[in-house]
Protein backbone atom coordinates (compact mmCIF):
# COMPACT_ATOMS: atom_id res chain seq x y z
CA UNK A 1 0.00 0.00 0.00
CA UNK A 2 1.10 3.55 -0.61
CA UNK A 3 4.00 5.04 -2.45
CA UNK A 4 4.40 8.19 -0.38
CA UNK A 5 2.65 7.42 2.89
CA UNK A 6 4.37 4.13 3.65
CA UNK A 7 7.46 6.07 4.74
CA UNK A 8 5.41 8.51 6.83
CA UNK A 9 2.64 6.43 8.39
CA UNK A 10 2.64 2.92 9.76
CA UNK A 11 -0.84 1.40 9.77
CA UNK A 12 -1.37 -1.48 12.20
CA UNK A 13 -1.81 -4.93 10.66
CA UNK A 14 -5.28 -6.05 9.65
CA UNK A 15 -7.55 -7.66 12.21
CA UNK A 16 -10.11 -10.24 11.15
CA UNK A 17 -12.79 -9.28 13.72
CA UNK A 18 -16.10 -8.37 12.03
CA UNK A 19 -16.66 -5.51 14.49
CA UNK A 20 -13.64 -3.61 13.10
CA UNK A 21 -13.85 -4.65 9.44
CA UNK A 22 -15.77 -1.58 8.23
CA UNK A 23 -13.56 0.79 10.21
CA UNK A 24 -10.48 -0.78 8.68
CA UNK A 25 -11.96 -0.60 5.19
CA UNK A 26 -12.57 3.15 5.65
CA UNK A 27 -9.05 3.64 6.98
CA UNK A 28 -7.48 1.70 4.09
CA UNK A 29 -9.56 3.59 1.52
CA UNK A 30 -8.64 6.99 2.88
CA UNK A 31 -4.99 5.93 3.11
CA UNK A 32 -4.98 4.98 -0.58
CA UNK A 33 -6.78 8.17 -1.59
CA UNK A 34 -4.46 10.43 0.39
CA UNK A 35 -1.46 8.59 -1.01
CA UNK A 36 -2.79 9.13 -4.54
CA UNK A 37 -3.23 12.85 -3.85
CA UNK A 38 0.35 13.08 -2.58
CA UNK A 39 1.65 11.14 -5.59
CA UNK A 40 -0.24 13.53 -7.89
CA UNK A 41 1.31 16.51 -6.07
CA UNK A 42 4.78 15.01 -6.47
CA UNK A 43 4.22 14.30 -10.15
CA UNK A 44 2.86 17.79 -10.77
CA UNK A 45 5.87 19.27 -8.99
CA UNK A 46 8.30 17.09 -10.96
CA UNK A 47 6.76 18.10 -14.29
CA UNK A 48 6.81 21.79 -13.34
CA UNK A 49 10.41 21.66 -12.13
CA UNK A 50 11.52 19.78 -15.25
CA UNK A 51 9.85 22.46 -17.36
CA UNK A 52 11.58 25.17 -15.32
CA UNK A 53 14.93 23.46 -15.65
CA UNK A 54 15.55 23.89 -11.90
CA UNK A 55 14.85 21.79 -8.82
CA UNK A 56 15.10 24.82 -6.54
CA UNK A 57 12.36 27.01 -5.18
CA UNK A 58 9.04 26.75 -3.44
CA UNK A 59 6.14 24.60 -4.41
CA UNK A 60 3.54 26.14 -6.69
CA UNK A 61 0.16 27.08 -5.21
CA UNK A 62 -1.56 24.12 -6.90
CA UNK A 63 0.95 21.72 -5.36
CA UNK A 64 0.44 23.24 -1.93
CA UNK A 65 -3.33 23.03 -2.40
CA UNK A 66 -3.05 19.31 -3.19
CA UNK A 67 -1.05 18.79 0.02
CA UNK A 68 -3.70 20.71 1.97
CA UNK A 69 -6.38 18.55 0.38
CA UNK A 70 -4.46 15.46 1.51
CA UNK A 71 -4.46 16.73 5.10
CA UNK A 72 -8.19 17.48 5.01
CA UNK A 73 -8.99 14.15 3.37
CA UNK A 74 -6.84 12.22 5.84
CA UNK A 75 -8.60 13.93 8.76
CA UNK A 76 -11.99 13.05 7.30
CA UNK A 77 -10.89 9.45 6.72
CA UNK A 78 -9.57 9.04 10.25
CA UNK A 79 -12.74 10.61 11.64
CA UNK A 80 -14.97 8.25 9.64
CA UNK A 81 -12.84 5.27 10.62
CA UNK A 82 -12.91 6.11 14.34
CA UNK A 83 -16.65 6.72 14.23
CA UNK A 84 -17.19 3.33 12.60
CA UNK A 85 -14.79 1.70 15.10
CA UNK A 86 -16.71 3.11 18.06
CA UNK A 87 -20.03 1.97 16.59
CA UNK A 88 -18.86 -1.49 15.52
CA UNK A 89 -16.41 -2.51 18.21
CA UNK A 90 -18.26 -0.52 20.87
CA UNK A 91 -21.50 -2.38 20.14
CA UNK A 92 -19.74 -5.75 20.32
CA UNK A 93 -17.90 -4.91 23.56
CA UNK A 94 -20.87 -3.29 25.31
CA UNK A 95 -22.93 -6.44 24.84
CA UNK A 96 -20.44 -8.42 26.96
CA UNK A 97 -21.03 -7.96 30.70
CA UNK A 98 -17.86 -7.33 32.65
CA UNK A 99 -16.05 -5.41 29.92
CA UNK A 100 -14.95 -1.82 30.37
CA UNK A 101 -17.23 -0.81 27.48
CA UNK A 102 -20.21 -2.36 29.26
CA UNK A 103 -19.31 -0.45 32.43
CA UNK A 104 -18.99 2.82 30.50
CA UNK A 105 -22.40 2.25 28.93
CA UNK A 106 -23.98 1.62 32.35
CA UNK A 107 -22.27 4.75 33.71
CA UNK A 108 -23.75 6.76 30.83
CA UNK A 109 -27.22 5.47 31.75
CA UNK A 110 -26.71 6.37 35.41
CA UNK A 111 -25.79 9.92 34.45
CA UNK A 112 -28.62 10.15 31.92
CA UNK A 113 -31.16 9.04 34.55
CA UNK A 114 -30.20 11.04 37.66
CA UNK A 115 -31.28 9.50 40.96
CA UNK A 116 -33.50 12.45 41.86
CA UNK A 117 -35.30 12.51 38.49
CA UNK A 118 -37.28 9.27 38.88
CA UNK A 119 -38.38 6.91 41.60
CA UNK A 120 -35.39 4.88 42.85
CA UNK A 121 -37.15 1.57 42.15
CA UNK A 122 -37.92 2.57 38.57
CA UNK A 123 -34.35 3.81 38.11
CA UNK A 124 -32.95 0.50 39.36
CA UNK A 125 -35.22 -1.40 36.94
CA UNK A 126 -34.18 0.81 34.02
CA UNK A 127 -30.48 0.47 34.85
CA UNK A 128 -30.78 -3.28 35.33
CA UNK A 129 -32.60 -3.98 32.07
CA UNK A 130 -31.05 -5.98 29.27
CA UNK A 131 -29.38 -3.75 26.72
CA UNK A 132 -31.97 -2.38 24.33
CA UNK A 133 -30.85 -1.83 20.71
CA UNK A 134 -32.53 1.59 20.50
CA UNK A 135 -30.85 2.82 23.68
CA UNK A 136 -27.52 1.41 22.52
CA UNK A 137 -27.93 3.14 19.14
CA UNK A 138 -28.66 6.40 20.97
CA UNK A 139 -25.59 6.00 23.20
CA UNK A 140 -23.26 5.28 20.28
CA UNK A 141 -24.70 8.14 18.23
CA UNK A 142 -24.08 10.50 21.15
CA UNK A 143 -20.46 9.40 21.31
CA UNK A 144 -19.90 9.79 17.55
CA UNK A 145 -22.11 12.74 16.59
CA UNK A 146 -19.29 15.29 16.58
CA UNK A 147 -16.14 14.81 14.56
CA UNK A 148 -13.06 13.63 16.42
CA UNK A 149 -10.75 16.55 17.04
CA UNK A 150 -7.31 15.61 18.28
CA UNK A 151 -5.89 13.36 20.93
CA UNK A 152 -8.26 14.53 23.68
CA UNK A 153 -11.25 13.17 21.78
CA UNK A 154 -9.34 10.02 20.93
CA UNK A 155 -8.77 9.39 24.63
CA UNK A 156 -12.14 10.57 25.87
CA UNK A 157 -14.48 9.28 23.20
CA UNK A 158 -12.78 6.27 21.64
CA UNK A 159 -10.66 4.68 24.36
CA UNK A 160 -13.29 5.34 27.04
CA UNK A 161 -16.29 4.15 25.03
CA UNK A 162 -14.45 0.97 24.12
CA UNK A 163 -13.68 0.52 27.82
CA UNK A 164 -9.96 0.31 27.30
CA UNK A 165 -7.53 1.18 30.10
CA UNK A 166 -6.07 4.69 29.88
CA UNK A 167 -2.61 3.14 29.42
CA UNK A 168 -3.79 1.75 26.05
CA UNK A 169 -3.06 5.07 24.42
CA UNK A 170 0.37 6.12 25.63
CA UNK A 171 1.74 9.61 25.07
CA UNK A 172 4.25 8.20 22.56
CA UNK A 173 1.39 6.76 20.49
CA UNK A 174 -0.44 10.12 20.63
CA UNK A 175 2.77 11.87 19.58
CA UNK A 176 3.16 9.44 16.64
CA UNK A 177 -0.40 10.17 15.54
Amino acid sequence: MGQVLRDLVKIPPRVKAPSVRQARRLLDGSYRSVDDILVAAQELEAVRRTGNGSAKGRRAQREVDLCRAAVVFSSAGIDASLSRLVKGAGRALIMVPGTGAHAQYREFLKQAIPAKSVDSGLRDVLLGMEIDEDVLDYYLSQKTKASFQGSGDLKKRVVTVLGLPASTLSQSVVDDL
